[in-house]
């Protein structure tokens, strides 16, 4: 499908006319609107994976742009939309700072779009670029930093500060454009994730490791109560033995008893008759 797309962006712009930044018109509130609402369109491609890079879909916004009559280059388009958004940035920041707030263009639309991509928000991320960076505070209370030539959804996360120091410097003058092809983008691990699931993993092996040994013990010890109670069972045995040997002696000394009587009896019936 993005392969697609793609032979059809090369094919359709090859007889359109744009507008360059040596003859070049401003941006209408129509024309403005249109990109808000194409650029919203498209991201929802990129998240489905119809479409697979960010110039991609510039390109394709381009291209829709000038089915409606307005002939912008991706990279016109992608600017414009950097420029809403740092102007909607100044706005909200100016109203979290001094209470008040002047109307913002595009406001509402551009909020959608932002709230649809958290990944995207500027309050919510950093921007991370080799050429170019602007510092702040995030609205969250989270520090980060932004480079407004950089894509939506690259940026790291760091640790939490006091959102009332907040401040921005100035910014580096630079040709957008220039910087745009040799842009760094940084992804940030989730280093907490990470260490939780290593955390994990050696749990599991001390459970596993503990599990085994309690399981080496029970053996051992349902084979030791096998010998004792093997031991008692011929204990038991041998007593019996005994109590039988005994009463073979007694039954054998009455016996002889019994047979001392028959003779004396005998012996005496004798010296009777003698007498």
């Amino acid at each position: 499908m993005a392969s697609i797309i793609e032979d059809e962006l090369e094919s359709s712009t090859s007889n359109v006319i744009y507008i360059t930044e040596e003859h070049r018109i401003e941006w209408t509130h129509e024309a403005t609107k249109e990109l808000l609402k194409l650029y919203d369109e498209k991201c929802d491609m990129l998240d489905s994976g119809i479409i697979s890079t960010q110039k991609k879909l510039w390109e394709l916004v381009s291209k829709d742009m000038n089915k409606k009559g307005y002939y912008y280059t991706g990279a016109q388009c992608e600017n414009k939309w950097k420029t809403l958004k740092r102007n909607y940035r100044s706005k909200m920041e100016k109203m979290d700072k001094y209470g008040h707030k002047r109307p913002c263009p595009f406001e509402n639309e551009i909020t959608e779009i932002l709230s649809k991509r958290p990944q995207e928000n500027m309050f919510n991320r950093s921007y991370v670029s080799n050429k170019l960076g602007r510092y702040g505070k995030r609205r969250d209370d989270f520090d980060y930093q932004i480079n407004l030539n950089d894509p939506p959804g690259f940026g790291e996360e760091r640790d939490p500060i006091d959102i009332k120091e907040a401040k921005l410097l100035p910014k580096v003058e630079a040709a957008t454009e220039d910087l745009i092809p040799d842009t760094e983008y940084i992804i940030q691990d989730n280093f907490g994730l990470t260490q939780v699931v290593e955390e994990l993993t050696q749990l599991r092996k001390v459970v596993v490791k503990n599990n085994k040994t309690n399981s080496d013990i029970l053996s051992k010890s349902n084979e030791l109560n096998m010998k004792i109670v093997s031991y008692l069972a011929g204990a038991t045995q041998r007593e019996t033995q005994t109590l039988e040997l005994e009463e073979t002696r007694m039954e054998q000394q009455n016996e002889i008893i019994k047979q001392m009587k028959i003779q004396n009896s005998l012996l005496q019936k004798l010296l009777d008759r003698l007498g």
